[in-house]
């Protein structure tokens, strides 16, 4: 091939027209001159001049994606001196329009980075889908040893040849840097230019499916095979990768039908232009015809219970006609099988396996069986979680817990104010919304919300403003005159943290108690049992929402006896009303306007003969739409009490009807109201040593008539009570005080049917 060759100390290149080329501002964006590097002088004063970086700094400003010793016609390097040419595929689209003499932006020119450390050669070679014009074709190489440009002209598809590449490689970065000008009027495509000989071609193989059964039709695909310098000749395929070539195409693409089962490493070789080979390969996995495919078999013993129930899972029956390679489990019927953090990896493998199921629920535990093709079958279980009857909880057991205890739905879980005879008034909450789970306190001060002596006497728990609230009885242990009404309200929804007790009323000779807490017209309020200055019935409501700012307390009922014990504190029709014990007597009285600034009169529900400390444990609820009592009426004669039911005729309260003995021997005591499945109902403890708890339900709305009592548990000891009857997620459910030793301790019943 001939060619001319320039550098800086050449005064003519012998090529008509010449164009000497280096890098000019209008040409490549604004670049200076580079230090070091001038043109070569040129032949004609009007043919243009173009200005190239100088060497030295051609590896600062490359990407230096060096691509070997050949590269595709689009792996230009771009940051380098790039002018109409872009990449179209693996090629490189050169738009030249320059006529001699005209404006440099006709110019097409591109360089490329080579990796060339240990090259010997000194043939290059290009590949074009048209050649250029001749006397067109440039090339320019950075001459390292003289720190200038090495021009040459070429001539299309022919080899030309250099007397070394030595000079031309960067000692620092090892790469060799050429530009392939087009001067003239030209627009084609740059395939390939490489140093050397033929580069061998790349081979990659894809399959689809990869895996399946016999007969299984397979899609082979080597288009992203690539010869980089050439042309693909041949694609020669192994189907079962015994190294025999089954097959020949002259397309990249084929496809084949598996008829036996197993385990290939399926193989093309492709072919270049110039002969060399490449191998690209992948997995197959063929499965084999088989009589049956594995069956599931799985069995859950128990299959329902109460929590925590242990199940015990059995897959041994699982069968196939091959052995089974793999048993994987999952317990909680997510869908996922094996898992790490519960079991389902530790019983991997084994035929039976155990697992404990803590909550509620209904559960499709699973077995996935495997056999030798890996083939696959599953089967589930139903196991249903769920407690059968009265089911009894310890909360609290804890220094004596559970005594003046109150309960409310708070944030969607029951919650409970109560008395630790060691620590005073506390609280807890459950950890979720039917009841059945709930903290475990060990420490004394666990759940403390008041510490002073003998706090938590008569709480009563309401949400206010969005938070727990607690009214109650602080009484000193030693001195049972220095006593205070107080009202104290969490600083967050669930009652994790407590803000500081606010006083209600105090007195240095005694403050009874009986607190009871309900949120009217908007605000809390309190109503109170006083001793002090003689007893009364008394009534106070906050100043804002949250409790914060609270009046002096106001006297609603006041007379000569035992006034205001047991007092229970409810909106009764918009007004808030209070039912409470007067000396042998139950009475009740609302309010005459929404936030209970003024009373109207007290009306009695009923009279006794005996004992006076009759009615002295009373609960109100609304019931069908009016103000319902329950209560006891205690004699110490013969210890006996009785429990009554008493519904006014209004929903106001103003008239009342006949109280309703619903029992009339033994001791019946700390009877609580409310309303269960859209009838009133009554539980309470039976007998002075605590022989059973006990629950009343009306046969109709209004407690016209109750049915027999049924037994909650048996046998809760001396000293129990202070119940307390509320619905917990559809259930009814008991809080009561088990005062036998072992024990004393705050329980809940929940009646799952």
């Amino acid at each position: 091939m001939g060619y001319s060759r320039g550098n800086r100390n050449l005064t003519q290149v012998t090529v008509a027209p010449i164009i000497l080329l280096i890098l000019i501002v209008a040409a490549c964006g604004g670049l200076a001159t580079p230090t070091g590097s001038a043109p070569p002088p040129a032949t004609q004063a009007d043919h243009p001049v173009l200005l190239l970086p100088a060497p030295s700094d051609l590896a600062r400003q490359a990407s230096l994606t060096d691509r070997d010793r050949v590269c595709l016609g689009s792996e230009f390097d771009a940051p380098l001196p790039l002018q109409r040419v872009t990449a179209s595929g693996n090629f490189a689209g050169f738009d030249a329009a320059y006529a001699a003499g005209g404006a440099l932006d006709g110019l097409a020119f591109a360089t490329y980075a080579f990796k060339l450390t240990g090259f010997e050669g000194t043939t290059l070679a290009m590949s074009w889908d048209a050649a250029p014009p001749a006397g067109s074709l440039w090339l320019a190489l950075s001459n390292y040893v003289s720190g200038r440009w090495d021009w040459f002209s070429l001539t299309p598809d022919a080899p030309f040849d250099v007397a070394s590449v030595a000079p031309y490689i960067d000692p620092d970065s090892g790469s060799l840097f050429a530009v392939v000008l087009v001067a003239g009027d030209f627009q084609g495509q740059l395939k390939w230019i490489r140093w050397g000989g033929n580069v061998p071609p790349t081979a990659a193989l894809a399959a689809d499916p990869a895996s399946g059964d016999v007969p299984l039709s397979v899609t082979f695909d080597a288009s992203a095979s690539l010869d980089p310098d050439g042309t693909l000749m041949k694609y020669e395929w192994d189907w079962n990768g015994d190294n025999v070539y089954d097959a020949t195409s002259y397309q990249p693409a084929i496809e084949h039908l598996y008829t036996s089962g197993g385990n290939y490493m399926a193989k093309v070789r492709v072919t270049d232009d110039a002969g060399a080979t490449a191998l690209g390969t992948v997995h197959m996995i063929i499965f084999a015809q088989k009589a049956m495919d594995p069956v599931a078999v799985l069995i859950a013993d128990p299959a329902s219970g109460s929590p925590p129930l242990t199940v015990n899972l059995d897959a041994a029956g699982s069968y196939d006609d091959q052995p089974l390679l793999l048993y994987e489990w999952d317990f909680d019927g997510d869908g996922v099988f094996s898992e790490a953090d519960n079991g389902e990896m530790a019983a991997k493998n084994s035929a039976t396996a155990q697992y404990i199921y803590t909550a509620l629920g209904v559960y499709a535990p699973s077995v996935r069986v495997t056999d030798e093709d890996f083939n696959t079958a599953t089967a589930s279980a139903t196991v249903t979680v769920e407690y059968h009857g009265w089911y009894v909880i310890t909360i609290d057991h804890l220094g004596s817990s559970g005594k003046y205890n109150s309960v409310a739905i708070i944030d969607g879980n029951p919650a409970i104010a109560y008395q630790r005879w060691s620590c005073g008034l506390c609280y807890i909450r459950a950890n979720n919304a039917d009841g059945t789970s709930w903290p475990e306190y060990s420490a004394e001060t666990d759940g403390q919300v008041d510490s002073y002596g003998g706090a938590g006497k008569w709480t009563s728990l309401k949400e206010v403003d969005g938070a727990p609230a607690i009214s109650y009885l602080a009484d000193y242990w030693e001195d049972h005159e220095i006593a205070e009404i107080r009202y104290v309200r969490a600083a967050d929804a669930d009652g994790s943290a407590w803000g500081a007790p606010a006083v209600i009323d105090t007195s240095s000779t005694g403050t009874g108690g009986y607190t009871s807490l309900a949120v009217v017209d908007g605000n809390p309020a309190i109503a109170y049992f006083r001793v002090s200055g003689g007893a009364s019935l008394c009534y106070t409501r906050a100043a804002d929402t949250a409790g914060s700012l609270w009046p002096t307390p106001s006297v609603v009922y006041a007379a000569n006896g035992a006034q205001g014990q047991a007092a229970n504190l409810l909106v009764v029709d918009g007004n808030p009303a209070i039912g409470f014990r007067y000396d042998a007597a139950i009475m009740y009285i609302r309010a005459t306007d929404a936030d209970g600034s003024a009373w109207g009169t007290a009306v009695s529900l009923s009279g006794f003969v005996g004992y006076a400390g009759a009615g002295c444990q009373a609960r109100m609820a609304i019931v069908d739409g009016n103000p319902a009592l329950a209560y006891a009426n205690y004699y110490h004669m013969d210890n006996d009490s009785l429990l009554y039911y008493c519904r006014a005729t209004d929903p106001d309260g103003a008239t009342w009807g006949t109280p309703l003995l619903l029992a009339s021997t033994g001791a019946n005591l700390w009877p609580s109201l409310s309303t269960m499945d859209g009838v009133p109902a009554i539980s309470y403890i039976e007998g002075m040593t605590g022989s059973a708890l006990k629950l009343y339900k009306g046969s109709d709305a209004d407690g016209g008539s109750f049915l027999e009592p049924e037994t909650v548990t048996g046998n809760p000891g001396v000293d129990s009570g202070y119940t307390t009857l509320l619905t917990i997620n559809g259930r009814t459910a008991v809080v009561y005080y088990k005062g036998v030793l072992p024990g004393r301790d705050l329980m809940i019943a929940i009646y799952f049917p």
